[in-house]
């Protein structure tokens, strides 16, 4: 009467509930492994991994950094990336008269500096207990997306670090877009109060506030010979928040709204890394151009991908990882940088 119900798994999915059976109705002296029936509900390990698409899918939250820096691909097998920076070496044409018997022609040409940047490869995981994995396989529902979401948000939060300051807290040394070499500096103008920062006792106007706006966005044509055009500026969240709340002396406008009046089509964002990334540890502001094909970009060997679970003590782990040089501009005359702020 008080027949145990025994489920049948394959590859840790429900079967029809033909299979499903009593122990009341297996034949005498029939055992478990006999009728391909388990005690103990186990999902397989290729389980754990297809977890990962809901999470892509549905969960995964893609961070600031890749609305600013685009992403450049890398070879699998390279273990650096060669790092070279331009500069233009012009000559003028010559008269076709007068190019000589020595046939001899200027050649306008590119000088560039290089250097090697290595490649290195990041690693986290995430795991199931084998009660999460009996559980789930029982209920005949997906593992939960939790751990992998995390896992998957760590590894975003990280790129996220590389692309704005970089790294040095494994042992290795990372540029990212706030101490790229080779930049084009401004200087802030100096503001009534005192020094360069918007955040004296008594704070910088609006009409100070918008002169460096529009002088660093102006040095972004300035470095380049006029061949780029400033088209998004990047503050830290107290400087652009004094900026959208700084009004003028009329109380007509912010200075915010002042300057995407002079200068429109230009984006002012906030990414509040920035907050610590000017000279002497200040803040600053970044003018690019994001048109530019030679600026800055992430170098991505591998996105956040997971491997073959491993068996653990008390459950499943699965391994995931990345592979990142971190942010490299072949051409930084795009990138102007304005600190004091």
């Amino acid at each position: 009467q008080n027949s145990m119900l025994i489920e049948v798994f394959q590859g840790g999915q429900i079967q029809a509930p033909s299979n499903v059976l009593t122990a009341a109705q297996m034949p005498a002296g029939a055992g478990f492994s006999e009728w391909n029936a388990k005690r103990d509900s186990m999902a397989y390990p290729q389980e754990l991994t297809q977890v990962l698409n809901k999470a892509r899918a549905e969960l995964y939250r893609p961070r600031k950094w890749r609305n600013y820096i685009p992403v450049e691909g890398v070879a699998s097998w390279a273990q650096r990336v060669e790092d070279r920076k331009y500069t233009t070496k012009i000559e003028n044409p010559i008269l076709a008269s007068n190019k000589g018997p020595t046939q001899a022609l200027p050649m306008p040409s590119f000088t560039t500096t290089n250097q090697f940047l290595p490649v290195y490869e990041f690693m986290l995981g995430y795991g199931y207990t084998d009660r999460d994995v009996e559980l789930a396989a029982h209920l005949g529902q997906s593992l939960a997306t939790d751990n992998v979401e995390a896992c998957n948000d760590a590894f975003e939060y990280y790129l996220e670090t590389i692309a704005s300051v970089g790294d040095t807290s494994n042992g290795v040394t990372m540029k990212g877009l706030g101490n790229l070499a080779d930049v084009t500096p401004a200087v802030a103008v100096t503001k009534a109060v005192t020094g360069t920062a918007w955040t004296t006792t008594t704070g910088a106007t609006a009409t100070e506030i918008v002169k460096d706006l529009v002088t660093g966005s102006l040095a972004v044509q300035t470095a380049s010979k006029e061949n780029r055009d400033c088209n998004l500026i990047l503050l830290p969240l107290v400087q652009y928040q004094l900026a959208a709340t700084t009004f003028t002396a009329a109380l007509e406008s912010t200075a915010l709204d002042l300057f995407r009046r002079i200068m429109p089509g230009i984006r002012v964002e906030v990414w509040n890394p920035l907050a610590t990334q000017g000279e002497s540890v200040t803040p600053c502001a970044m003018f690019m151009d994001t048109r530019n094909p030679y600026g800055p970009r992430m170098l991505m060997q591998k996105e956040a991908s997971y491997g073959t679970p491993l068996r653990g003590i008390n459950g499943w782990f699965v391994p995931g990882k990345i592979a990142t040089g971190g942010v490299r501009a072949i051409d930084p005359t795009s990138v102007v940088k304005m600190s004091g702020l």
